[in-house]
């Protein structure tokens, strides 16, 4: 072959040049498709450097991404000590919005470059040791800091780097925001908002769903019609055949035989009838209850004998302090009890489970306290509890082969696609009577994920089951549901539309009733507010079938009992004038609410109010500057968004987690960054004191606290920084 292509170079040249073209266009082709570069990235291998994001040229890799989901479950786990769970397990909860705090860490490094914001050695240093203290208030010292971080499965590195971009973001906080101020009428307003006391009295009128008469269908209909769109289907819906394997009626076919039923027979549990002596203590007069328990206690531990002292003779004692005179006489002897004679829930229930010999503590039986002893015990025999025994044991039985069958039923289905011959089939090898089979072929009806389906109702696992069903014919595996197994099979797929009224006519019955119900409380609700007082809206309200509450202290951002704080009933009460009713209805998420106001006490503007004045402004100026830094970087976001130069390789982050039990954790540089001694003068603490580790926090979309603006990791530390 060489020798052919040596003697023929222009045909060399030919072949060669047709090689490079071919790869070209290939190339184009790939990187020209949407998913052209995803599968490219799908063909090599994942790394702890592989990049699972791209924020207009800014990286999170797999690391990043890996840390910042093991910091989100620590912050929340600081409490039960030990390394969290891998970090595989945690993603599914913490990804996320891990994969979101990254992203705008990266907005924030991108405008921080852009502005030459950047963090000086001490800065970072200085931020760590005034974090990790002990105890006594000092530095715990590099080993410990480096051991507290690993104990709950962070890296250093990746944590100094989180740290580092707190600090950028502050500075670029204080940069985008230096112009704002607070005015004083401002601090003057929030002082009163807070400081002003109120008694209230309220009416909230929650709807009745349960009072409103069932609709006509000529009523439902025009409601439908008045709002088709509100009733739209917005996920694909699924009806699904499933095979259903019956465990009670599989059961039933098995046999059981006395060899497999003996294990689940213990006499103890089936005890008959016990003989008893008993000593019998009155209880005189409710008072005397403790005194008559200790007394009775006493002769217990005489007929057991406690420490060196012997048990005494039962019916002696029974004979001298037994006060019931028909046993007394006769040592005590009170004769059999069958269990069958004592109902469920009397305290004589547990002398079942007393061996034969054994004396009990007094039990209170009615006004009186007992001392029994069991003298002898009747069970019944395996004989008699045999098909007492079978049901338990058939379950048993029938589980095991229940998930046997359900597996036969999955390989044939697979197969065969076709569920009634595959019952038929597998009915006819289990023996199974035509009018009982134990394999059943049923369907759901058109559903979606939520919805209750009939047989099965709301269960999770066969959601998520049919939800991986992407193509009619598909087959999942079997799921567990109440009375078997189902084994799905995707019947018929619909695509979200408008529904036609008999698709959603349940569900228009239901929000029919309840927005006529929330019709009527709004009328109720505004006819009390033609009372004229705290008072009068009480009896208004008491006349309609509803309780006029007040509270007898309120002060704004506290909140009602039945309700959550609201800044819209604050400022509805904080308008009342006392003794008088609001003449406006304000809607709640659980009814309607009419404010009246019985009594309230101005603030003293006088000298508390001074000396909270810059507290105040600085609350006030904090979160402000927060609200304007997180509407600036959101607007960045959505522009860099629109102008699709933020990547989310969401495939690469499946193949990460996916195959993270695999991954070399070394991988993700647990060990890098192994800081430096703390600046110099910084004092040294014992290893392992300290409060929990502070987390780095998060920007946007969260409001930020009051004059603690929430500052965003980023993903590397200046030089020289503690761990460098």
């Amino acid at each position: 072959m060489l020798r052919f292509f040596s003697q023929r170079k222009g045909l060399t040249k030919v072949v060669l040049w047709c090689f490079i073209g071919v790869l070209v266009l290939g190339l184009g082709i790939v990187f020209a498709l949407p998913d052209g570069r995803t599968m490219l990235r799908s063909l090599g291998p994942i790394s702890s450097s592989t990049v699972v994001a791209n924020v207009n040229g800014y990286k999170v890799t797999v690391a990043d991404l890996r840390n910042q989901v093991m910091m989100y479950a620590s912050s929340q786990q600081s409490d039960s000590g030990g390394r969290p769970q891998e970090v595989n397990t945690l993603y599914p909860q913490f990804g996320k919005q891990a994969l979101d705090a990254l992203v705008n860490q990266r907005l924030v490094e991108r405008e921080c470059d852009r502005l030459g914001i950047d963090v000086s050695t001490k800065e970072l240093q200085d931020r760590i040791t005034s974090m990790f203290r002990g105890p006594n208030g000092v530095w715990i010292g590099t080993p410990a800091y480096q051991a507290r971080l690993r104990s709950i499965g962070l890296s250093v590195d990746g944590f100094e780097k989180s740290m580092a971009n707190d600090i950028r973001q502050e500075k670029l906080q204080n940069l985008m925001t230096a112009g704002l101020a607070v005015s004083d009428s401002e601090i003057e307003d929030d002082y009163r908002r807070s400081n002003t006391t109120m008694k209230p009295t309220y009416a909230l009128v929650t709807p009745k769903v349960d009072a409103i008469a069932a609709a006509t269908p000529e009523e439902l209909r025009a409601f439908f019609d008045a709002d088709r769109e509100k009733f739209r289907i917005t996920v694909p819906q699924r009806k699904i055949t499933y095979v259903f394997v019956s465990q009670d009626a599989l059961g039933k076919t098995m046999q059981i035989s006395d060899d497999e039923l003996r294990p689940d027979y213990d006499p103890k549990k089936f005890t008959a009838a016990v003989r008893v002596s008993q000593i019998v203590f009155k209880i005189a007069k409710p008072d005397l209850e403790a005194s008559v328990r200790t007394k009775a206690e006493e002769i217990a531990n005489r007929a057991r004998g406690t420490g060196e002292q012997g048990a005494e003779d039962f019916a002696e004692l029974a004979k001298g302090n037994s006060e019931d005179p028909a046993t007394a006489a006769n040592g005590g002897d009170a004769g059999w009890i069958e269990k069958a004679s004592v109902p469920a829930g009397d305290p004589r229930e547990r002398l079942f489970q007393v061996e034969a010999g054994q004396t009990t503590a007094p039990i209170k039986v009615g006004n009186t306290f007992v001392v029994f002893k069991v003298s002898e015990r009747r069970e019944r025999s395996f004989e008699e509890v045999r098909e007492e025994l079978m049901p338990s044991a058939r379950a048993r039985k029938s589980y095991g082969k229940g998930v046997e069958v359900a597996q036969q039923v999955e390989t044939k289905l697979r197969a065969s696609k076709d569920p009634v011959a595959v019952a038929a089939e597998i009915n006819g090898t289990l023996g199974a009577a035509a009018d009982a089979p134990a394999v059943i072929v049923k369907e759901t009806p058109f559903a979606q994920p939520g919805d209750a389906i009939p047989d099965i109702g709301s269960n999770p696992q066969f959601e998520a089951e049919i939800a991986d069903l992407q193509n009619v014919g598909d087959v999942g595996s079997p799921v567990g549901i109440t009375g078997g197994f189902a084994v799905p099979l995707l019947a018929e797929k619909r695509d979200p539309h408008v529904p036609e009224f008999e698709e959603v006519q349940d569900r228009v019955a239901t929000e029919y009733k309840k927005e006529r119900a929330r019709q009527i409380a709004r009328q109720t609700a505004e006819s009390l507010t033609t009372a004229t007082s705290p008072d009068d809206l009480r009896a208004k309200a008491k006349a309609a079938g509803f309780e006029a509450k007040t509270q007898e202290t309120y002060k704004a951002g506290n909140s009602l009992p039945e309700m959550s704080a609201s800044d819209l009933l604050d400022s509805a009460l904080l308008s009342l004038a006392a003794n008088s009713v609001s003449k406006s209805v304000i809607e709640m998420p659980n009814g309607f609410v009419v404010l009246a106001m019985s009594e309230r006490t101005e603030a003293d503007m006088g000298d508390a109010f001074t000396q909270q004045k810059e507290q105040i402004r600085q609350r006030l100026l904090g979160t402000r500057r927060g609200q304007l830094f997180n509407d600036a970087m959101m607007a960045l976001r959505k522009q860099l968004e629109e102008a699709k130069k933020i990547d989310i390789y969401q495939d690469t982050i499946d193949s990460a987690f996916d195959i993270g039990a695999e991954m070399d954790l070394d991988a993700l540089d647990l060990d890098e960054g192994v800081p430096s001694l703390p600046p110099v003068g910084a004092p040294q603490g014992a290893p392992g004191g300290g409060a929990p580790i502070p987390m780095p926090s998060q920007p946007m979309p969260a409001q930020p606290r009051p004059s603690q603006p929430r500052p965003a990791p980023a993903p590397s530390a200046p030089a020289g920084s503690p761990g460098k």
